[in-house]
């Protein structure tokens, strides 16, 4: 045992021996003892010393070693190349010792408190009255039986523990559930503010129609225009009701009118005049109100038009028709687009509502906050290196399509850590939408055992996170057309003819995967190399009983659109756009 301890001890002299200097015997570090490395004979010293080396004999013409006096072909110390692997051993043992220190302090503080500072013996006891930590001694001074309770210091460390254990377990209970809950209100603030902003651009593009409506409706002159413009005034107004606007002030418009008689001889027309919206601070009123004519004359008898307003029928239609188109062109909003699997394309934005300009004569008055250039587009989220994505509340819940290099341009951005954290954490699910020569084919939805590592690069694959996506990849093949165990098969996001799709994750070997019979719906995987470990294959039919595929995961909705791919040629179907879903 002793020659164990010599033997030990001599090792670490000599380790300490080998991180300092042989000259000032000092430790290295990164400092001004940096370990420096003599090329010509490999010694190592410091940094300070070479430098007092080299100052003593400036005119020698070059450098010598210390210890064996060899002329080294540098003349600055600083074009010393740093020996890197002395100086890390020299950073660890430096930490080593560190720590042993703080060991040792720490044992001694420990020893200090199971020690009594009155009497200096050992704590043995305690007492669950005062509820202190006593010696023997103190047991008769401070603590006498039987007005004290007393157990063995050992027994109530147990108890301790147990206690220590229950307080724990508790905490963590109460933070898992609070960050349960903390979810579900970033979920639900964060579908709100999707709706909202769905709202803003459909209330923007109502309100830029509007105001070219008021615009036109000065220069009604006759019951053609008048009945134009009421018909998009009525329009406007259905389409803020079909919207489903859940803001306080609703659009109800009437239009009040005088009971008069219409003279049949008589020409003249009513006009309408709007009232000026700056005159009201907190909305915007329309009205329509009549106006005497310019000549004085009583306005002409015209039928009593009440709250909802029918259009006035006129003799000659090529007339009402000239001054409908020279008036105003009113442009009807297309209702609103489900999300169905026959229509990806169409469902990414729920509504269109932008206006056309140049189809009217009449340009909208300027206001202090310009909208912006682009079209006005919902929620987005942005990644660390420089992409974003576009973000949709559909049928299906919030969906998040794949990043893109800063082509998205949204109202509002979000950081996509933020947005994946409201992400279920067992079964997520992503989307594919498929196109035939840019016709679309539908929506597939699948759900991924996230727990395999091919089904963790299948999301970040959907969603672009670390670069590549399956956005613009082709599905290669069918494979077994027509028979059992039919799928089609793609992931080559290289465009490499079908030869293509590295693995994009490491540790995708397949030792996590689990051989099963193939079943309709199937999401496997399509090859094992890491050249193509990216390819997958979706099975419309079940597959014989001795045939194994190693699935990780399973399409959940929009089977159909798989099996009409499949009936299309090879490298005609592509992944128009993708990404995953975020339930609500």
């Amino acid at each position: 045992f002793p020659a164990a301890i010599m033997s030990s001890g001599g090792s670490d002299a000599i380790l300490d021996n080998g991180l300092t200097c042989s000259v000032c015997l000092e430790s290295y570090n990164e400092q001004e003892r940096r370990p420096l490395l003599l090329p010509a004979c490999g010694h190592t010293f410091c940094k300070n010393c070479l430098m007092d080396i080299a100052a003593r004999d400036p005119d020698a013409g070059g450098l010598q070693c210390a210890a064996c006096r060899k002329p080294q072909p540098v003349k600055d110390v600083q074009d010393l190349p740093v020996n890197y692997s002395l100086l890390e051993v020299a950073r660890l043992d430096a930490l080593n010792s560190s720590q042993e220190k703080l060991l040792q302090k720490d044992a001694q503080q420990m020893k200090k408190m199971d020690v009594c500072s009155e009497h200096a013996s050992r704590l043995a006891f305690w007492c669950v009255t005062c509820e202190v930590a006593a010696c023997g001694e103190c047991l008769f001074e401070e603590h006498p039986r039987p007005d004290h309770h007393l157990v063995k210091i050992q027994d109530q460390l147990v108890r301790l523990q147990e206690m220590v254990k229950i307080r724990s377990s508790r905490v963590t209970t109460q933070l898992e559930i609070a960050a349960e809950e903390n979810v579900h209100l970033l979920m639900v603030t964060f579908v709100n503010l999707v709706e909202n902003l769905r709202q803003r651009r459909i209330i923007e593009g109502l309100l830029k129609q509007a105001r070219v409506v008021r615009t036109c409706a000065s220069d009604v002159n006759d019951l053609t225009s008048f009945n134009v413009v009421n018909k998009a005034i009525m329009v406007l107004q259905r389409e803020f009701e079909k919207a489903q606007i859940t803001t306080p002030t609703q659009v109800s418009v009437s239009v009040p009118l005088s009971k008069s008689t219409v003279s049949s001889s008589s020409n003249t027309a009513t006009s309408t005049k709007l009232q000026d919206p700056s005159d009201e601070k907190t909305q915007e009123v329309i009205s329509l109100q009549t106006t005497p004519s310019s000549g004085g004359s009583p306005i002409p008898h015209t039928p009593e038009v009440t709250d909802t307003p029918k259009p006035l029928v006129m003799p000659s239609r090529n007339a009402e028709t000239r001054t409908a188109s020279a008036i105003l062109k009113p442009c009807v909003l297309p209702k609103p687009v489900s999300n169905t699997p026959q229509s990806p394309k169409v469902s990414h934005t729920a509504y269109n509502t932008t206006t056309h300009p140049s189809k009217m004569t009449a340009r909208s008055p300027h206001t202090k906050m310009e909208s912006p250039w682009w079209s006005s587009q919902l929620c987005g989220a942005f990644n660390n290196n420089w992409t974003t994505s576009r973000i949709t509340l559909e049928p299906r819940g919030l969906h998040v399509y794949s990043l893109k290099q800063m082509k998205e341009r949204c109202d509002v951005f979000l950081n996509l850590s933020v947005v994946l954290a409201l992400a279920p954490l067992d079964a997520p699910v992503v989307f594919l939408d498929l196109e035939d020569n840019s016709r679309p084919l539908g929506r597939v939805y699948i759900t991924l055992q996230i727990q395999l590592r091919r089904a963790q690069q299948f999301f970040s694959l959907c969603l672009g996170d670390r670069g590549p996506s399956y956005v613009g990849s082709y599905f290669h093949s069918v494979l077994r057309r027509g028979g059992s165990g039919e799928g089609l098969a793609g992931g080559d996001y290289e465009s490499k003819a079908g030869k293509g799709g590295a693995a994009i994750v490491r540790g995708i070997d397949g030792t996590d995967e689990v051989a099963k019979r193939c079943e309709r719906g199937m999401v496997v995987r399509a090859s094992s190399r890491p050249e193509t470990a990216a390819q997958f294959c979706i099975s419309v039919k079940d597959g014989p009983r001795s045939k194994t595929v190693f699935p990780f995961g399973r399409v959940c909705q929009g089977l159909s659109v798989v099996e009409e791919a499949c009936r299309r040629p090879a490298f005609s179907v592509s992944i128009s756009d993708c990404g995953c879903v975020l339930p609500v």
